[in-house]
């Protein structure tokens, strides 16, 4: 098998893909909850209870660029269709880089904290 270096602050494809494909079955139809619950909220003029606020935030920021990309004149007519997941799995992209680079502090830390710990013991 042959080793390709890559950088560390890049994660690696089975680390990136699944992340991103679990990310995107999540998000997706929670953004699609959010915004129905919405919907119907409006139609009554209801106000949101607390589980449908922390649904709304949670869609937020697990999905932030779906609704930019809604909003847009540019990429709503760009992506019609299925195209509309695109913003979704872009957000997926952007968390698996941030829960990279999370687990890569963490392994940081945690080594330099091992290394401290050994080189104050002699």
């Amino acid at each position: 098998m042959v080793t390709v270096s890559r950088p560390a602050w890049l994660p690696p494809w089975s680390f990136f893909v699944p992340f991103v494909v679990v990310h995107s079955l999540v998000s997706i139809p929670l953004y699609g909850i959010a915004f129905s619950q919405a919907m119907t909220r409006f139609e009554t003029g209801a106000e949101p209870t607390s589980v449908e606020r922390a649904i709304d935030v949670l869609s937020k920021v697990l999905n932030p660029l779906l609704p930019l990309a809604a909003r847009s004149r540019i990429l709503g007519p760009m992506l019609p269709g299925v195209l509309g997941h695109v913003p979704g799995l872009v957000s997926g992209a952007l968390w698996a880089f941030v829960a990279w680079w999370l687990v890569a502090l963490g392994r940081k830390i945690r080594g330099s904290a091992e290394q401290h710990r050994l080189s104050s013991q002699h």
